[in-house]
């Protein structure tokens, strides 16, 4: 019996005695049977069949019309005996009475019930439709946004991978000034439907992936905010990334905690606790207010070039604390170091000018795999719109309008601060050449 969408019989009748002699059989029918393979002629409710010599098994195909029952019996005094095989879908539910079942699985490990009944028995099948669960038909497994906002359009490319239990129309929420560029459903182009913000998607059973694609018009401000966005009524796995265009210098990034994080900020705060602790030195002739605005301006290379410069002043300034009859070669010694120290720490400020009117404003920008303009947040669980992170940013301009202003600072204050260091490096003496022993006096 397979019971399907639509009910059948498959008989199959195999000789067992010797086949050297034609054989003819009434087979009796099921209630609401109906052979369907052609050459079967019926009467009375009894398919006849009929093996030729020679011939050892016969196959034939029954329609079934689908009831809430069925009762299988096997007959007394027939001259064979019976195999019974059910194979149901999972769209129905059957219950069995009478006879026990010998195999649950078929040799593929099939669910297929099997009976071997002896002459008499019966067995009794109910089948039904199995009652729906309440729940989803429709789930979002996974989801990603990718924006690129320009000076006059904002790209986006959404896709999302869904499985759904019925086909139908999926509607989609875009921006209101969204021009929709394309729709695609398993890589397939699918004509553009847009009904005011919604997009529709056909979508048929199974599990898929959709694509879509727009733009729309940039506004750039302070904060930079991605659109509201809903692929479904609930979601997983939904990520989002920015691609900032180089032009804007990024400040902070807010969003769901699994995302990017401006670590520029932390240095700040640790400039401006060294600029109070080096400032409250006489070693420099730095104040703090020098540290700091010196500091801020070299957060953007490395700690190493940093340290080159503070470890320069604080060697001139600890220059002159050694005892005045140091040995020459010593003092020598240590006047060269400060010289080759002077041109490492000219360099280490030239490359902090160069890469702040220059350069790429290095923010310090890390987390979930983000870096200085790429940012990528992740949540694992949404509602019906995706998370909406903000980016506040500045034209880079400013940024360069603000290390102008540094480097001119620089530029004044290494008046002062260069003739403090030729002062210390010459207080007492540039070079050192090797004393003589004195003679001793003649005796007598």
């Amino acid at each position: 019996l397979i019971l399907g969408l639509t009910w059948q019989v498959q008989n199959t009748l195999i000789r067992m005695t010797p086949a050297d002699t034609p054989v003819t059989l009434a087979v009796p029918l099921l209630d609401h049977e109906s052979v369907t393979t052609p050459g079967i002629p019926v009467e009375d409710g009894r398919a006849i069949i009929t093996l030729e010599a020679h011939d050892t098994e016969m196959t034939w195909t029954s329609s079934l019309k689908i009831t809430s029952s069925l009762v299988l019996q096997s007959f007394k005094s027939v001259p064979w005996t019976e195999h019974w095989v059910l194979d149901i879908s999972p769209i129905w539910h059957g219950k069995f009475s009478g006879l026990p079942v010998i195999h649950h699985q078929n040799k593929a490990g099939y669910w297929m019930p099997e009976w071997r009944p002896w002459p008499g028995e019966n067995l009794s099948l109910m089948v039904y439709r199995p009652q729906a669960v309440e729940g989803p038909v429709l789930t979002i497994e996974s989801a990603y946004l990718n924006m690129v906002p320009g000076k006059r359009y904002t790209t986006a490319d959404l896709a999302f991978t869904v499985r759904t239990s019925k086909g139908g129309e999926h509607r989609v929420v875009v921006p209101q000034m969204a021009e929709v560029a394309a729709v695609t459903v398993e890589n397939q182009g699918q004509p553009i439907k847009k009904e005011g913000m919604e997009v529709i998607v056909p979508l048929k059973p199974g599990l898929q992936n959709v694509q879509l694609s727009w733009r729309q018009p940039s506004s750039f401000g302070l904060i930079t905010q991605v659109p509201a966005v809903s692929v479904g009524p609930r979601a997983v796995n939904a990520d989002i990334v920015v691609q900032m265009q180089p032009s804007r210098w990024i400040l902070w990034a807010h969003g769901p905690r699994l995302g990017p994080a401006v670590l520029f900020w932390s240095s700040v705060v640790i400039v401006i606790l060294a600029a109070l602790g080096l400032g409250s030195t006489s070693v420099t002739p730095l104040k703090r207010r020098d540290w700091l605005l010196l500091g801020l301006g070299l957060t953007q290379v490395h700690p190493a070039v940093a340290l080159v410069i503070v470890g320069w002043f604080f060697a001139l300034g600890l220059r002159n604390t050694r005892p005045a009859s140091d040995h020459y070669l010593a003092f020598n010694a240590t006047q060269l170091l400060l010289a080759v120290w002077t041109i490492a720490a000219g360099g280490a400020l030239y490359v902090a000018v160069k890469e702040g009117l220059l350069g790429i404003p290095d923010m310090q920008i890390a987390g979930n795999g983000s870096s200085d303009f790429y940012l990528h947040w992740t949540q694992d669980r949404i509602g019906s719109f995706l998370p909406q992170p903000r980016i506040f940013s500045l034209p880079l301009i400013v940024f360069r309008i603000l290390m102008l202003l540094w480097a001119l600072w620089l530029a004044y204050s290494l008046l002062t601060w260069l003739r403090w260091a030729w002062h210390r490096f010459s207080e007492k003496g540039l070079w050192r050449k090797k004393t003589k022993l004195a003679s001793p006096p003649p005796i007598g």
